[in-house]
């Protein structure tokens, strides 16, 4: 089991996510290379629009103009949303467009305004980190915390912020030691400050240093972090707030992992249950929610509620992220685990060829994403004639080399 379901993590609370992005802050996605995807994920940024490209111009315009100090910083941060906004729409290359020259201009006009430019770099580095360019995105952070040393003055929690993206990629790239080290100082710190541990900004580095140890299969580490975390979070936030939907649900996607399926499912309902109590039934949150239980389904042979499910989610996703999106795709992939396992298997391999296909006009041909679905495809075909691999051969080979289940 531990190879089916791998967490898509981030920092921020769906509810909270418009105040992040109000002040310039991209929410981290993760990559998953698994067969089917957990995601307890937040809501982005609801305010969606086909990026202008008259806007931009305007913004670079108003750079070059003169005009005073307080406007160039306002600008920056108007470039640095629109960024965001790309982003948010899986358009990685425009997105990392913008950043660029939006931290050119910022250490051109606003040399000064450290936190800016870092907000930035931050930005940037997760856009590297989508396109799993994970050298690029460890080497900002490190710029980061630098440009922050100088003077930590209020900077406090971004520095922390950046500590935890940090220690994530790490643990992406195998370091798992790297990425405690991060982190346990900043827990121990908290554990010692009283009026810092009542924060949700303790919670957060308690979930990812969960995440750290869910990587490394120590499950019970894990879990007592969590609810840990849990417990804290029914505290400070009181019961049935979203935030809480988001821990019970990476608490859910543990339970698959320790094989307690009746533990999963009733942890994910109850996360849904009180995600339901806030937001609008058609929110991407729900979309989320409503995969993942499908997925316990999934692992409990209930095929056909899981395809219920598995398809309703993606009617939620599809009114807020479109056809193409990342997410689409991660919800076909799993809709494609479903069908192969109730035997349809030409269902299953037209999904991952359209998922294949469209993940690579996002990702290109080496990414972990597409070598899973590659991966996932010739699992299929042995399923249904083994000689259908070598038939496929040339089909998959035009992706990159033929990828067969033992080089993974």
């Amino acid at each position: 089991m531990s190879n089916k379901i791998r967490l898509f993590t981030s920092i921020t609370a769906s509810i909270l996510f418009f105040c992040y992005f109000l002040e310039g802050d991209l929410s981290a996605h993760q990559i998953s290379s698994d067969d089917c995807c957990w995601h307890p994920k937040e809501t982005p940024n609801p305010d969606f629009i086909e990026c202008d490209k008259s806007f931009i111009k305007s913004l670079l315009e108003n750079f070059e103009r003169e005009c005073v100090y307080k406007e160039r910083v306002c600008e920056a941060e108007q470039m640095n949303k629109l960024g965001i906004l790309y982003y948010e729409q899986g358009n990685y290359n425009e997105a990392e467009k913008i950043f660029k020259k939006c931290l050119l201009l910022l250490k051109r006009f606003c040399p000064e305004e450290n936190k800016a430019i870092v907000k930035v770099t931050r930005n940037l580095a997760k856009t590297y980190e989508a396109q799993n360019q994970l050298e690029k995105a460890v080497s900002l952070y490190e710029d980061g915390l630098k440009l922050l040393s100088i003077s930590k003055n209020g900077n406090e929690n971004l520095i922390i912020d950046l500590k935890i993206d940090l220690a994530k990629l790490y643990a992406e790239q195998g370091k798992y030691a790297n990425a405690e080290d991060l982190l346990k100082p900043i827990l121990s710190s908290f554990e010692k400050d009283l009026s810092r541990k009542n924060t949700y900004l303790f919670t957060v580095v308690l979930e990812n240093l969960a995440e750290i140890y869910e990587k490394q299969n120590r499950l019970c580490e894990a879990e007592s972090l969590y609810q840990k975390s849990l417990e804290y979070r029914l505290g400070i936030l009181g019961n049935e707030q979203l935030e809480t939907a988001f821990t019970l649900s990476k608490i859910a996607g543990l339970y698959i992992k320790m094989n307690e399926h009746e533990k999963a499912e009733k942890t994910c309902r109850e996360a849904l249950e009180i995600a339901e109590k806030h937001i609008n039934e058609n929110d991407p949150s729900i979309g989320f929610l409503i995969d993942n239980l499908a997925l316990i389904y999934l692992e409990t042979n209930n095929l056909c509620e899981a395809e219920k499910l598995c398809k309703k989610a993606n009617e939620i996703l599809k009114k807020f992220y479109g056809e193409k999106h990342p997410e689409i795709l991660t919800n076909l992939n799993n809709l494609a685990s479903i069908y192969a396992k109730q035997g349809r298997y030409s269902e299953a391999e037209e999904l991952y060829e359209e998922v294949l296909e469209n993940l690579k006009k996002l990702y290109g041909s080496q990414h972990p994403k597409v070598k899973a679905t590659l991966s996932n495809m010739t699992s299929l075909y042995e399923k249904m004639d083994k000689d259908k691999v070598m038939k496929k051969g040339k089909k998959i080979k035009c992706f990159g080399k033929v990828i067969l289940p033992s080089q993974f």
